[in-house]
């Protein structure tokens, strides 16, 4: 409420926001799908790790000492 009564009686003592550049716009946009897809890899290495203990146990442990385990890319090699 304050807010909206300070904008409503001195609206002309604030100035507007000014509009990104854009290769300010175009680092947001990279950053976000950088945030996605690390969201995606994590939700599908979670989803993997869960199939992997229900069905082929044996798998996860092959991978257990591994840093990043499921993520390396010995983990997937055929």
């Amino acid at each position: 409420m304050v807010l909206a009564n300070v904008l409503r009686t001195d609206m002309h003592a604030h100035l507007p926001l000014t509009q990104d550049s854009d290769p300010a716009c175009a680092v947001a946009v990279l950053a976000r799908a950088q945030q996605d897809a690390t969201w995606n890899r994590q939700q599908i290495s979670n989803q993997l790790r869960s199939l992997l203990r229900e069905y082929y146990p044996a798998a996860l442990a092959a991978v257990e000492a591994w840093k990043n385990g499921l993520c390396r890319p010995e983990a997937h090699s055929s």
